[in-house]
Parts: C-alpha cells; structure tokens; sequence
C-alpha cells in the first residue's frame, strides 16, 4: 500500500511540475527523454570546477565560502555576520554528536579562536557515529519489524540492530564512503575476497531490514531496487517497474535488470554469527540449549513431512494424483490436492520427473508411461497387454526390480500400478547410493536435485499446504520469539547471499509476473554505462552493481551524498531533493559549489569526517542567523545562504538533549533496541530505540520522524499544537525536569535558579531572566522550580539551533 501510494504520488508530483507547454506526448518517450538527458546537469561527469572570485577575500575561510560569497556578491549581499562562540558551539555540537554543551563546555571553547578544533574532538566521539548513523537509517528505510505480517508470525527483526550498530561503528571509523557503500549492497562477496571481516557481514542490513509486504517478494525486491537506486544515487528506477520511466532515462528493462540481481540474492534460513560487543556466558549457555529444544521441534516437525513423502502410500497417491490432475486446471487441481492433503508444489515436482523420465526413456518408469494413462481411462485389458508385451522384451532394457515384481503380481488398476512403485520406491529410498545400477535408478527418482523430493530437509517449508504451514508457522514464531527476548541470543548479520543457480529476470509486462516480456540480463543502468554495457558476470552482480554505483566515474553518487551532509548541516540542501536528481529536478543554484564538495570528497579518498571538517569550518557555516533588510528582499529563501538558519531539533536529539541536562542519559554503546516511550522508556540514545514500522510510536510521529516503511530523503517539518502538548504534558518530559531540579544541591535562591538556566541552556540567565524567574518561584518552593525547568526546556531556545 504505502510503495503504490508513493508511485501515484510521484507521479503526481512529476506531472503537476511539467514546464508549461511540454506535450503530454512526451511522456515517457525513451528518445526525447535521452536527448534532455544529455544536457541534463546530474548527469555530466564530474569536474572539479575553480573557486570563483570575490571582492571580500578576509572573509573566506576555505573552499565553499569563494561560491558562496561570489553569488552573494553578484546580488549585491554580504553575509550575515559571524554567530557568537557560545551559538557556534552549540550548533557544533548538536550537528556532529546530536547532543548539547555543557555550562564548562561552552566556557572552555569560548576561548578558542576558532572551530577547528573543536570539529576534530567531536567527530573523535562515538556520539559523533551515533548522530550521522540515525541521518543515514532514514535513507536505509530502518526499522526493527517486518511491518505487515501473518499473524502467526514474528514481526520483529531479531537482528536489526546488527546493522545499526554496523553503520554507527563504520561512521565512527570513518570507512570511505565507497566502501561503506559496497558493504552494504556485496559484504558477503568481500569478505569472501578477502576485503571485509565477517563482521561487515551485518552491512547488508541495508537490504534486509525493510518492509516484508506480507511475503510478497516481488515487493521485497521492488523495496530492495528503490533503497539502493534512490539511497545511493538518487534515480527513482523503481518508476520504471511497470513501464518505461515516465520522466528519466530509465526503460523498463534497466528495472528488471537490476531486479534479477536482487533476485538471485535471497536470505538464507541460518544467519551468520558475528563477534559480540557484550558477553554474557551463562545467558548464552542457557539459550543455545533452549534454543536447540525449540528449534528441535520445528526441524522434526519438517522432517517428519519430508520423511512422509518417502513412504510408499504417499509416493503412490503423488504418482496417482499426476494422471488423474492432468485434465484439470489449476484451481481445481489445487482444490483436489487439498482434499487428498497432498503438497501442491510436490505434486509439481512428481509431474515434471515423471516427463523427465518419458523424456529420457528411463527403464524404470517405461511400465508407468505404457500403462498409467490406460488406466485411468478404463482401458485395463489395454493397460495390462502393454505392460506384458514390456515384460517380454529384451532384458537389458528392462529394470529388473519393476519386472520382478510385475511378474509377481501384474497390476490390474491404476491403484495397483501406483502400489507397485511405491513399494519399489520406498525400498529403494536410502541416503547413499546403491551398487546395484536398477535400484539406484528407483532411488534417483526420489533423491536427485531436481526428483520429486530431492530438495533438502530445511525446504520444506516451502513446499507445504495451508494447514501444515499453518503448525510450521506457529513452531517457528515460537522460535523466533524467543530468540528476540532472550537476554543471551548471540548477534547475527542479516544478510543476503547468492542463489546456487544464476537466472536472469524476464521483463514483466505491465509489472505483471504473470505476462513475461523478453529477459534482461543483469547489468548497470544504461544512462551510466554507455553503449559498451556488458552483463554482470560475477554471481547476482551484486559487487559489480556496487563498484558501478561507488565508482569516481559515477556522475551521481558522490553528488548525492555530499547534499545529503550539507542538508543536514545547513537545514536545507543544494539539491531541493535529495534522492531524485533526475529530470524533474532542476539545476541547482549552487551547482559549481556541489561539484566542488563532490570532487572534494573523491580527492579525499572518500572521507565523510574531512568533508564535516571542511564544512563546519567555514565562513558559510558560521554566519549568524541574523538576516538584514536586503536579505530578506532578494534571498527570503536562502538559497544563496546569506545566514544560517534558525532549526527546529529533531526528536532524536531532542530527548536526548532532555536526558542530558537532567543528568540521566545512558551513554553505553549499540545493542539491541529499547522503548523510547512508556512507562519503562530507555534512559539511552534514541538512536537505540525500538522502531515499529507498523505503528510508529506516538511521539517519534508528532516530531515529524521518518516514514520507515520507505526510503526517506528528508524528514516533514510540521509545526503543529501536540508539539507543545507534548513538552507541557508529557510525563517523561515532567520526570526530566524534576530530575534536572534534583540534581542541583540546595543553595541560594538565585543560585539554584542560575543553576537551572546553566543546564538547560549552557549559559547564564540575563537580569531580566532572573527577576522574572524569582518572581515565579517566590520563596525557594521545589514544585515551582520544577515548573521553572519545564517552561525552559519547552522554549524556543532549548529546541531549536539558532
């Protein structure tokens, strides 16, 4: 629901910012859309552009400020004046770490003369990975459940929180952001090269940890295709699902190209194990042995079925149930399956092998193919003339055991036949193969890769009916449940690995599975590769995808991201969308300034902590949000950033902000979530807090957080009345206040008020502060102090970053 909501709301979009006068005709015509394409920006190799120059060079810091000051200048404008120490190291703070200054803090880096070294200490900091990872989750589309589901199964992601701490770690250690690119799309092939640790091995979280769509996989992959298309690139190709694209160079067989990459990458049933950040030596001994117990069940309750199919009253209503669904069509063969209580993909499974067998002329299955069909139709005495005249031919063209046990008892029915060689079947079954070539022939049918029940003991949950996956469902939900509860369950990496057979995608007309067009090899987008594109050759494709995407080549890659860092630093980004910079998206103001940070990021052998560097240390970032008259009048929207902007936190480092100063927040390090709201909220990083994709808590939604259902470019920015409900009624908000109130020891009435404004803002309060204060809290009463508290934490200037 929410992925066809977003194509019919995009689309709507797209057509709503047509340029007045383009024909409708033009809509999705591949040859006009290439030939804008060509002139298009975003798609023009990547070229570090000059520094442009200005009249006022002592105002320029680095880079960055020379295209800024030059469009400012030719405007006619200057910038904003430089923000005071205390407000530049705020907004610092909160842009790297997500948390606020301290009093001392603020104090300490008064006094020095500029901001680069406060830069390097904060992105030193852990909180530094913790703040930038929970920027990058909300491209990932990152959520702790599986969204819709059956009932009968777990939707919570036991391991979801391996590649959040993923992510918040490879931050931290500042991985180039090529690499942390192709991680999270091919870890298992670069561990397997001898590129990555096993650990890395939980980056493919980035495409495992979306919405599951009720077990659709066609859904699956479309979410897969979006996230990496849109995340990474910002190309919506997932647009091109159904038809051509209906505004960017993108045809509908780049989609299924992309498609059969993803489709030949599934999850296996066992995840991979992962080094722990905490152990617990008792608690793990108690849930291996409980877990062994648990997951027993369901490996005998499969087993059992598995089994089942190997005995001779099964093998014999499978082989019956092939002729007599023969005539019937799909519906009624399965309605006729689940009478009998038969596996509808087994039965499958015995029809092919049997045409295999008429195909190869097996001996063994020559009785069946003389005489079954005859059978059925009533034809006994022509049935059983057949199988005679077969009998008597030459004995090296017969299979010994059929013979000897037609010459025994030569069946006069269908029932009979299938008795037969289900008695012959079953004695035949064995693990190993046989010596004697006639019986290992019988043995074949049921044990080779592609026989009836040739598919492994684990897939068989694959192959059941609606009842028994029904009891599969609930064993297996038992499971899972106790493996997210229990306290001792070892991590694991969510990841994806290749498919034994590689099978390229057929296009799908119309984005119908059912209606297949010509196949699309697996290979990189045309508008990228140019006409030398050759088909992926290395397993899925999914590391060559990945080195495509990250390549310095790519014109797109590295754009996208550094918009994405300067969004979130400046409020507001060089690109107005950050995940669609195809057609519809027009040039940007700034363009030279953006392919300059591009190219600044590749020189830099992709290092996401000098580009903060580069960034928060220049002129531009540290403007005043003051803006003059002539400002206003030729840049009310800022997008030549004559000053920086007023913003409103998000609800990450809100809270944490509110934990900060009440002197509670809990700063240990990854781990699986918590609850963020409740009785039993978690005193950690909201970073680390459980996400529900199915029912987003009522506070992240009030604070505008990400959709986790999809990709999220950028977060909605509402100003709304539960906003301010929320800080006036809020019962966590109310304990932050009495405990920041607590944690001030008894002193002067003028003290402890000065005390509260110390914490709550980092400075001191004003006379006027102070006097209006005093009068408000009348003699030193602890309930109005408290009430003191909770006005300022739910000001303006607690939540916003001026």
């Amino acid at each position: 629901m929410h992925r066809t909501f977003y194509i019919i709301f995009c689309f709507a979009i797209a057509v709503a910012n047509l340029p007045t006068g383009q024909a409708a005709g033009r809509l999705g015509d591949q040859d006009y859309i290439l030939k804008k394409a060509a002139e298009h920006w975003a798609f023009q190799p990547l070229r570090k552009p000059k520094q442009p120059a200005v009249k006022d060079a002592a105002w320029i810091r680095n880079g960055i400020d020379a295209f800024v000051l030059n469009k400012l200048e030719s405007k006619q404008l200057s910038p904003a004046p430089p923000a005071d120490s205390a407000t530049l190291t705020r907004r610092i703070y909160f842009d790297l770490t997500g948390l606020p200054p301290s009093y001392g803090e603020i104090r300490q880096w008064s006094t020095e003369p500029n901001s680069s070294k406060l830069t390097e200490t904060l992105l030193k900091s852990h909180h530094y990975g913790e703040r930038w990872g929970r920027h990058w989750l909300d491209v990932a589309r990152y959520a702790d459940t599986k969204g819709h589901m059956p009932s009968t199964q777990e939707k919570r992601f036991p391991f979801a929180y391996t590649y959040r701490d993923w992510v918040i770690k490879a931050l931290n250690d500042d991985v180039p952001y090529d690499q942390f690119l192709k991680f999270q799309i091919a870890a298992d092939h670069m561990v397997a090269n001898g590129r990555a640790t096993t650990n890395d091995l939980a980056a493919l979280g980035f495409l495992t940890v979306g919405s599951r769509f009720s077990g659709k996989s066609d859904l699956v992959l479309d979410d897969r295709i979006d996230v990496v298309t849109r995340g990474t690139m910002g190309l919506t190709v997932s647009c091109a699902r159904c038809h051509d694209h209906m505004f960017d160079p993108i045809p509908t067989a780049d989609y299924y190209s992309l498609y059969g990459v993803f489709l030949n990458s599934s999850e296996p049933t066992e995840l991979p194990e992962i080094a722990r950040t905490q152990s617990d030596p008792a608690a793990e001994k108690a849930f291996r042995k409980q877990h062994a117990k648990l997951q027993g069940e369901v490996d005998q309750f499969l087993k059992s079925h598995h089994d089942r199919l190997r005995k001779a009253e099964w093998i014999a209503k499978y082989m019956k149930f092939s002729i007599e669904s023969a005539g019937l069509t799909r519906s009624k063969a399965l309605s006729e399956a689940g009478k009998l209580d038969l596996f509808t993909r087994v039965g499958l499974r015995w029809n092919a092998g049997l045409k295999a067998a008429e195909r190869l002329k097996l001996p063994a299955f020559k009785p069946w193919h003389l005489s079954a069909r005859l059978f059925h139709t009533g034809k006994t005495a022509e049935a059983q003339a057949a199988l005679r005249k077969w009998l008597a031919g030459p004995k090296d063209q017969l299979n010994a055991h059929v013979a000897a046990a037609m010459t025994k008892s030569l069946p006069a029915s269908l029932d009979d036949l299938t008795q037969m060689y289900g008695s012959l079947l079953e004695e035949a079954d064995a693990d190993t193969p046989h010596e004697d070539k006639d019986r290992e022939a019988l043995r074949q049918m049921l044990h080779h890769p592609a026989g009836p029940t040739g598919f492994p003991v684990a897939d068989m949950r694959r192959y059941l009916n609606r009842a028994a996956g029904e009891k599969h469902r609930k064993l297996k939900s038992k499971v899972d449940k106790f493996v997210v509860d229990s306290p001792g369950t070892p991590p694991r990496a969510m990841v994806v690995a290749d498919a034994g057979k590689m099978r390229d995608s057929y296009i799908f007309l119309r984005g119908k599975a059912s209606s297949r067009g010509p196949k699309a090899p697996r290979q990189f987008l045309s508008i990228l590769e140019g006409p030398n594109r050759k088909p992926f050759t290395e397993g899925s494709g999914r590391l060559e995808l990945a080195s495509k995407i990250a390549a310095p080549d790519n014109p797109l890659t590295a754009r996208v991201i550094v918009n994405r860092v300067w969004m979130h630093h400046f409020g507001n980004a060089l690109v107005a969308t950050p995940s669609d910079f195809g057609l519809q998206a027009p040039r940007p103001v700034h363009h030279q300034l953006l392919d300059w940070l591009a190219a600044y990021l590749i020189e830099n052998k992709w290092s996401l902590k000098k580009l903060h560097h580069l960034i928060v240390n220049s002129a531009t970032y540290r403007q005043s949000s003051e803006i003059s008259e002539q400002a206003w009048k030729l840049d009310p929207a800022n997008e030549l950033w004559s000053r920086a902007e007023q913003r409103r936190r998000d609800f990450e480092s809100t809270r944490d902000a509110l934990l900060t100063v009440s002197g509670e927040l809990d700063r240990s390090l990854g781990g699986r979530p918590a609850k963020l709201d409740g009785s039993k909220a978690t005193l950690r990083r909201a970073v680390y807090g459980f996400i529900d994709r199915y029912s987003v808590a009522a506070s992240l939604r009030t604070f505008d957080f990400a959709d986790p259902n999809l990709h999220a470019p950028r977060r909605p920015e509402t100003t709304v009345p539960q906003q301010a409900l929320f800080f006036l009624n809020s019962p966590f908000v109310q304990a932050r206040a009495q405990r920041l109130v607590t944690r001030i020891s008894p002193k002067s009435h003028t003290q402890m008020i000065q005390e509260i404004y110390r914490k709550s803002f980092g400075r001191d309060c004003t006379s006027d502060e102070l006097a209006a204060a005093q009068s408000f809290v009348g003699s030193v009463d602890h309930e109005n102090l408290v009430h003191l508290a909770q006005a300022l934490l739910a000001s303006n200037e607690f939540i916003f970053i001026d």
